[in-house]
């Protein structure tokens, strides 16, 4: 097998992730606990204590330090609305000093020719604060 072959066969194994909609929260402050919370058309919730949904949301790994990211995923998204929360949850007392800036990025068609981005930016500052980031709306599967 040639370079080339090689190449071909790598790249036919290893085809670039594609979703309907991606979601990745990230923030300012390092040493705090932001949650990203999902609720899908149907009221199902994904969050880092529900983090698969029966129609297909995943939610990765609960970041608890750092700068995140934390993300959610769903392939095949269901038609209707799907509403954005972050929420502030620091635990184990721990006081915030100044508010904490989170970052939600939005992806339709993720990973496709015809993928759009959507930024929203909001701030939180009390313990288990939850906060209100974008409603997604979508009509019927994407790809």
């Amino acid at each position: 097998v040639d370079r080339r072959q090689r190449q071909m066969c790598i790249r036919d194994r290893y085809k670039p992730l594609q979703a309907d909609l991606r979601i990745v929260l990230t923030w300012n402050l390092d040493m705090v606990d932001l949650e990203l919370h999902v609720t899908e058309p149907d009221g199902e919730k994904c969050y880092s204590f529900h983090n698969h949904t029966k129609n297909g949301g995943m939610l990765s790994s609960d970041m608890c330090g750092g700068y995140g990211p934390e993300e959610y995923l769903i392939r095949k998204a269901i038609p209707g609305s799907y509403l954005v929360h972050v929420e502030l949850f620091n635990g184990k007392g721990k006081t915030v000093h100044e508010p904490v800036v989170a970052t939600v990025k939005i992806y339709v068609n993720f990973g496709r020719a015809n993928q759009e981005e959507h930024i929203n930016t909001v701030k939180l500052s009390v313990d288990k604060e939850i906060v209100y980031a974008a409603t997604i709306n979508v009509q019927s599967s994407f790809s």
